[in-house]
């Protein structure tokens, strides 16, 4: 990463971070930069043992905003890289940045290209951005508190759809978390509810057969080589709860390890406390948990 600020959370503080603060209380607020105020409801730092970091890098000389935050404890931890979905920065999943830290994986969310401080336009989680956060996961391998071999990706919305990408193209990818994602673009686009997606996927990305399959992990998802965990709300307009079901069937008629997750009564606005349980049990499963040796009995 091009720099970083190290700032470790270990009870209640108060500190800085380049652009933005945030105030460690009962309830934590932050100011991220930008100037907008988000109140961050899940997060109490009291008992968390977290260093976090603003960690920007740059992608085809373009800024790229990122935060990373890893367990205060010394040691190599398994990697995650968390990506936002649609006008999210890196600072709006700051609880699940904080959460999996805590967790004991090394977390680094970054925002996607035209959204936040991350330079260039948006192009609807098409290859531009995916190859910016794959150069995020490439920076984060090479960190002295990673273990490259045990490195997971996390996506929320249009953010899942570029993690699930990410997952096919990059063989570090061992665990994706996918949640309300869109998995089939062009399937999508014929149902959608809200006229606003549309026009963002005519906009950014277009409308032609190859720019729905480039953005399309079902047609891609013989060459995911990692176990996946969808995680959808059964009431979601904006992503329809019918794309999970049909990545789900697909990664099982290829014989792919996956597990799902429907939320009933929940829409697109999942927490955390949704699915933490959940995702930890999952990362915990593919990045944590290592087969123990023993020396014999002499």
């Amino acid at each position: 990463m091009s720099y970083y600020r190290r700032l470790t959370c270990t009870g209640l503080a108060a500190f800085t971070i380049l652009c933005g603060s945030i105030l460690l209380a009962g309830v934590v607020e932050a100011q991220p930069p930008g100037g907008r105020r988000q109140t961050l409801e899940e997060i109490t730092l009291q008992r968390a043992n977290v260093t976090l970091a603003v960690a920007p890098y740059q992608y085809e000389d373009r800024a790229v905003e990122a935060i990373l935050a890893r367990p205060s404890d010394s040691g190599v931890h398994p990697g995650l890289v968390l990506v936002p979905g649609y006008m999210r920065s890196a600072w709006d999943i700051f609880p699940l940045l904080v959460g999996f830290a805590r967790g004991g994986y090394v977390c680094l969310a970054v925002t996607q290209p035209g959204f936040g401080h991350s330079e260039g336009p948006p192009d609807f989680a098409g290859p531009r951005t995916v190859a910016t956060v794959q150069a995020g996961l490439e920076l984060l391998s090479r960190s002295p508190e990673i273990d490259s071999s045990r490195m997971g990706v996390y996506g929320y919305s249009r953010g899942a759809m570029v993690a699930g990408m990410l997952a096919v193209r990059s063989s570090r990818v061992k665990a994706a978390i996918l949640g309300g994602g869109i998995y089939d673009l062009g399937k999508a686009y014929e149902e959608l509810q809200i006229e606003g997606i549309g026009k963002n996927i005519e906009v950014e990305a277009g409308t032609d057969e190859e720019a729905f399959r480039v953005r399309s992990l079902v047609f891609s998802a013989d060459s995911l080589t990692c176990p996946v965990l969808i995680v959808h709300g059964e009431l979601d307009r904006n992503a329809p709860v019918s794309q999970a079901y049909l990545l789900g069937d697909s990664l099982k008629a290829l014989g792919k390890d996956y597990d799902i997750l429907i939320l009933p009564d929940r829409d697109h606005g999942l927490r955390f406390d949704d699915f933490r349980e959940a995702a930890l049990a999952f990362l915990e499963k593919h990045l944590t948990t290592r087969t123990q040796t023993t020396e014999p009995e002499p």
